[in-house]
């Protein structure tokens, strides 16, 4: 079989490395928290599991900029810790932090410094 050029010797993601990296470490017995793939190491809040339950048949599309009354609270927080008047149309709600980052380099009309631009 004939393999493209540029996929031979092609590297693990370095995602994906770590991952493998930390589960060795586990398996020698030391205490490893994983953050790199997105999942938390600590228990979902039993008061978080509740509400979860509690609002699981509210299954439509959400307003893209996130939840009203979400946004609003974070404004309301903003604006009391930093002193500064934020409103609910200046907040964003978003799925993730990527998603979130890329919005915002779509958003922004400047140059933007991308030392290893990827998706991993």
């Amino acid at each position: 079989m004939d393999l493209q050029n540029n996929i031979i010797g092609l590297k693990a993601s370095a995602t994906l490395a770590i991952n493998e990296l930390s589960q060795k470490l586990i398996t020698e017995g030391k205490e490893v928290f994983k953050f790199g793939l997105g999942q938390s190491p600590f228990p979902v809040p039993d008061i978080i599991v509740k509400e979860l339950q509690k609002n699981a048949h509210q299954k439509d599309y959400l307003n893209v900029s996130g939840l009203i009354g979400l946004r609003e609270e974070v404004a309301n927080y903003h604006s009391n810790k930093n002193q500064y008047k934020y409103n609910a149309e200046s907040v964003i709600i978003g799925p993730g932090s990527k998603e979130l980052i890329f919005q915002t380099q779509l958003v922004l009309n400047c140059d933007l410094l991308l030392p290893s631009p990827s998706w991993v």
